[in-house]
This record gives C-alpha cells, structure tokens and sequence, in this order.
C-alpha cells in the first residue's frame, strides 16, 4: 500500500492522546495516525498485521522467562532478548524485521552485546555449525555471518495467518535460543555438537524450519 505525505492542522490536544498512544504501542505518531484512520474505515493496513503478529510473538514469548519481548520504534521491527548461559549472561539479540513478500516472512538479525573477543569468536563458531545444520537438513537458506552477527531471511512455506507467521517466528527464535545456549553450556566444544544435533532434530520433527 502506497504512502504520501500531508499536511494536516491537528487540535493540540488530539496531538497529546495521539502522541500518548503511539508511545504505549511503540510507533510513530504517523503510524499510529494511519493505525487510527485505517480502523475507523476499516481499510487493511500493513501496519495493523504487523502489529497483530508482533503482539501474538509477545504472547507467545512471554511464558519463557529467560527471553524478554521488547517493541521498536519501525511499525516493522521488533526485538526479543535472551541472556547465554555463561559469565556476565552476555545479552544476544534476536531483532525481527517483517517483510511484505510472497516468499519471506521477514529477516532476523542475532548478535552478541560483548566486545570480548572470544565470545565473538565463538558465537560465530556457532553461527557456521548451524549454516551447516540447515544445510543438511533443509536445504539452503538465504543466512550469512558478518562482524559477530548472523542474518537470516525467514521463508514462507505458503499463505498463511498473522497467528502462523507468529508463531514461526517464535519457534525459529526458541530454537536457536536453545541451540546457542546449549553450545555456550557445552564450552564450546565439539563434545556439545551431539547435543545440538539431537535438539535440533527434536525441532525439525515439529516442522520448524522456515
């Protein structure tokens, strides 16, 4: 759906609630001005099915106490935080970006919040093992590993609802959450790679793999 600029003269008290919603929902006071304009005349707006799939990721990551769900200032990006499991609990952030395209759902960025060398070291270890681990077992993907940080363009198998894209998104980040932090608890060794394997295959037989 196309976007222009106007020009409008608002009541400076319309600004004010305007204004307060939009920092509730984290959004533009743009955004939240179309959100508002769209409802009221009904109109499918992008925005408002992003929203709708990053309140249902929210829902669905909440029961998870180690992650955290934290809304953007873009009406198409969110983030979802985790901690791994070793010294200082360095955080790593999964952020979401959402797509409108027939064949991706959006693109997920993870990077470590660490200058330790080692731990960039490491997490990229990470980042080829599971580059591998798709591979193998889905196929190429469009990822690539760049400065510490791994990118990830999410497919979508077909048409589906808000609630479906959701929930891939969620799952797709539970696994890698689990993956990393069992290669973190494992020191980093091939020994833990085993491990990984089977956890991995443990979520590939609940299809979660886009």
């Amino acid at each position: 759906m196309a976007k222009k600029i106007y020009s409008l003269l608002l009541n400076d008290d319309v600004v004010e609630q305007i204004d307060n919603l939009a920092i509730k929902q984290g959004i533009s006071r743009s955004n939240m001005v179309n959100r508002i304009l769209g409802e009221y005349f009904s109109c499918d707006i992008p925005e408002q099915r992003m929203q709708d799939i990053f309140n249902c990721v929210q829902q669905l990551i909440d029961p998870h106490s180690s992650m955290r769900f934290s809304n953007m200032p873009s009406a198409s990006m969110a983030c979802v935080l985790s901690a791994l499991p070793c010294r200082y609990k360095p955080t790593v952030r999964y952020n979401v970006e959402l797509i409108d395209d027939d064949k991706y759902i959006g693109r997920l960025r993870v990077s470590l919040r660490s200058q330790n060398s080692q731990l960039l070291y490491n997490i990229e270890n990470f980042y080829t093992l599971f580059q591998q681990l798709e591979l193998y077992n889905v196929g190429k993907r469009s990822s690539n590993v760049d400065n510490g940080r791994f990118v990830r363009l999410l497919e979508k198998p077909g048409d589906m609802t808000y609630t479906e894209v959701a929930e891939a998104i969620t799952n797709y980040i539970n696994m890698l959450d689990e993956l990393l932090s069992a290669f973190f608890a494992g020191n980093c060794s091939d020994g833990c790679i085993d491990d990984i394997k089977r956890i991995y295959a443990n979520y590939l037989k609940n299809n979660v793999h886009v």
